[in-house]
This record gives C-alpha cells, structure tokens and sequence, in this order.
C-alpha cells in the first residue's frame, strides 16, 4: 500500500476551493499605453491573484507590471500597437 502526502497549511500549496474561479479580461493595446483598467473584476493588490500576460508572456508583478489599484495596473514598459494583453 502507498503512503499518503497530507498538505500543511502554510508549506505553499495551491488552495482549492469550490469557490476558485479565474477570471479574465482581454485588452488589445493602442501603441505606447502602460495602464489598464479592469471592467470584469476586481482583486486584492499584493496577494498574488492578479496574472498578467503580454503577448503570450507571463510578466512578473513588480517588475514587469505595478499594480496599481484593485481595479487597475500598469506595465513598465509600453505596449505596441496591437499587443494582445490578458
């Protein structure tokens, strides 16, 4: 018979819940724009719920983007015209 692993609150592991949802939003970026705002949703600034992608590319909070309020963020780097952001 096989061991079984038991989680412990605290050690990192993904939370699941009947509750968890993902929610997106989809922008396309006019050449030079940083912010964003959401319409969808909204989430918790510094907890870590908030993905953002540039052309397919993960980016990283605090480096890539800042987030700026509950309902908005901004990228430190402009977009080109036409990049798909989610």
């Amino acid at each position: 018979m096989a061991d079984a692993n038991v989680w412990t609150p605290g050690t990192g592991a993904p939370i699941v819940s009947a509750e968890y949802r993902v929610l997106t939003q989809r922008f396309v970026a006019v050449a030079g724009q940083t912010e964003f705002s959401l319409t969808n949703f909204t989430y918790e600034v510094g907890s870590g719920s908030l993905g953002v992608y540039v052309a397919g590319l993960k980016q990283q909070s605090g480096t890539d983007f800042t987030e700026s309020a509950s309902d908005r963020f901004t990228l430190d780097e402009a977009c080109l015209g036409g990049e798909v952001i989610l």
